[in-house]
């Protein structure tokens, strides 16, 4: 629990304040004054942990009655509060004690986040700050009022310097701005109202999670999509204490997060409109592999069923796949085991938080998993394995891979509406036939029967569908010269140029063109020997 003293002249500041500080069940207010000496004589008898400090009191300026208090309690936590013009308060606020400058102006969200900022023993900085310094810098910079030092910050925030740089630069202390990209990043997944789907709309509008948070209520409003009800929410966003708890527990356990923009994300991902906008990691799988194959099935599985999941995986060996599965019991258990056994890396998607396993008797699976592939979710710590929990589960399994193999399941079962998922992303679906009068084969003889997914019998028709037999060498044919391209397929090559072999959800998602586009320049571009197809949908210049 954070005791918060609050000092200021003006009730609808102090009374705006503890209306919503009053709401966090993390933070309880001490006491408040309009004074500076009101503030002297609580805390001759009380303390605090951190002060909202207006900087323009009547009887005594902020600066001083910083140093005063910090004189009196040194461990206490001050964040300076000031309207926009008054600006040059910054340093000396600073090197009197103060942890933070805030402006009067910041919203609910904002102020929660400075609070547990500096008690925690780190530096705040505005959002505002460097706008209204950008903006002002011109008059303000060059102001005899100013000290030289006021003055380089000024010019350095201008520049869009984070406070990490500023201090190498200015401070000897270490003063940190909260632009924290994974704070914010955890934050935007608990943003009630706000899907995966609208989280990633946002991102393309902004760029990264942080901007958004900083946005303006009415400029959030006129986004299509998002509206009165999810720009609310956003604002009044002050969960912050989660995500913090969170990157806690993900330093810990030595945890990879990886949101939709990072470099390591699962590229196969990201042509799936629900794909999430953030995952959590724990492995040493490449998840952007050449060649990944998804295992689902039955948690009833049969002899058969055993034996064709075994007997598969070895057949995939010398392909070096990387194997997908959900760690259920049944064919997912048997497929992991099985690639363990071959020497294949596997990674286990699961519907609960990195703190547990489920089934706990799997747990020793797991163990060996993390050291020969990994685990995946998109869940935060202590989240259960709920029921409503695994289709979110299995659109990442569906998603994440070059060919979805479904092995015994139930007309009614899970794995049918993971092999729909996949056929949705366009994703390549096998399924084995079994008898017509075996529970566990009906779903695997409905997706043949009804085209949704090929039949195989053995490894080697998934290799050989999936053009990863190994090719004989053909004499290079000669490119076209002087081929004009459409304006669709000038894209891709320029995208093609950039890097050797790249796959096609990343070509749907670095160019923004829709999936017939993309399929139908890449034909052309085939045909006129300017592009290569490779194993795994993944294509290169010639």
């Amino acid at each position: 629990m954070i005791s918060v003293f609050i000092v200021d002249d003006h009730p609808l500041v102090v009374e705006g304040i503890i209306s919503f500080l009053q709401k966090e069940k993390s933070i309880i207010v001490a006491g408040y004054a309009n004074t500076a000496q009101g503030c002297l004589d609580f805390f001759k008898t009380r303390t605090a942990d951190v002060i909202l400090m207006d900087i323009n009191l009547p009887d005594i300026n902020g600066i001083d009655l910083c140093k005063q208090i910090k004189t009196i309690y040194p461990g206490i936590s001050i964040i300076a509060l000031s309207t926009l013009n008054q600006g040059s308060y910054i340093t000396k606020m600073i090197e009197n004690g103060a942890s933070g400058y805030l402006l009067k102006n910041a919203d609910a969200s904002e102020i929660l986040l400075a609070i547990h900022t500096v008690e925690k023993g780190t530096t705040y900085f505005s959002f505002e700050v460097g706008k209204i310094y950008k903006a002002t810098t011109e008059q303000q910079s060059h102001s005899p009022i100013l000290s030289k030092r006021e003055r380089e910050i000024l010019a350095l925030i201008a520049d869009g310097l984070t406070n990490i740089e500023i201090s190498k630069q200015i401070f000897t202390t270490h003063l940190i701005l909260m632009d924290n990209d994974l704070l914010y990043q955890i934050a935007l997944t608990l943003v009630p109202n706000i899907g995966d789907i609208h989280a990633k709309a946002l991102i393309n509008i902004y760029g990264n999670a942080q901007n958004i948070f900083k946005a303006k209520k009415k400029e959030l409003e006129n986004i299509e999509g998002i509206g009165t009800v999810r720009a609310n929410s956003i604002k009044n966003f002050s969960n912050f204490s989660s995500s913090e708890a969170e990157i806690k527990f993900i330093e810990k356990y030595k945890i990879l997060p990886l949101f939709i923009t990072d470099e390591n994300y699962p590229k196969r991902l990201l042509n799936c409109y629900d794909s999430p906008a953030l995952l959590f990691y724990r492995g040493n799988a490449n998840l952007n592999t050449s060649k990944i194959v998804s295992i689902v099935g039955t948690r009833k599985n049969t002899d058969y069923g055993k034996s064709f999941a075994e007997n598969l995986i070895e057949g995939l060996q010398e392909q070096n796949v990387l194997v997908v599965s959900g760690l259920a019991f049944g064919i997912d258990t048997i497929a992991h085991k099985a690639s363990l056994k071959n020497k294949l890396q596997t990674v286990g998607v699961i519907a609960h938080g990195l703190d547990r396993i489920y089934p706990s008797q799997n747990k020793a699976l797991a163990k060996e998993m993390v050291e020969q592939g990994g685990l995946l979710t998109d869940f935060m710590s202590n989240t259960l394995p709920d029921k409503q929990n695994f289709p979110k589960r299995n659109r990442i399994v569906a998603g994440m891979c070059d060919a979805l193999v479904v092995i015994e399941s139930s007309i009614k079962g899970g794995s049918l509406i993971t092999a729909e998922l996949a056929n949705g992303y366009n994703k390549d679906v096998f399924a084995i036939p079994g008898k017509t009068t075996d529970k566990n084969s009906e779903g695997c003889n409905y997706l043949i029967k009804q085209n949704k997914a090929s039949l195989i019998t053995c490894a080697d028709d998934l290799i050989q569908i999936m053009n990863w037999a190994p090719q004989e060498k053909k004499l290079k044919k000669q490119r076209e010269l002087f081929i004009e391209l459409s304006a669709d397929e000038k894209i891709i090559v320029d995208l093609l140029q950039l890097q050797e072999g790249v796959h096609i959800d990343e070509i749907y998602f670095k160019t923004g063109l829709s999936s017939s586009a993309v399929a139908s320049a890449l034909l052309m571009l085939e045909m006129q020997n300017v592009v290569l197809s490779l194993p795994g949908k993944v294509y290169k210049l010639l």
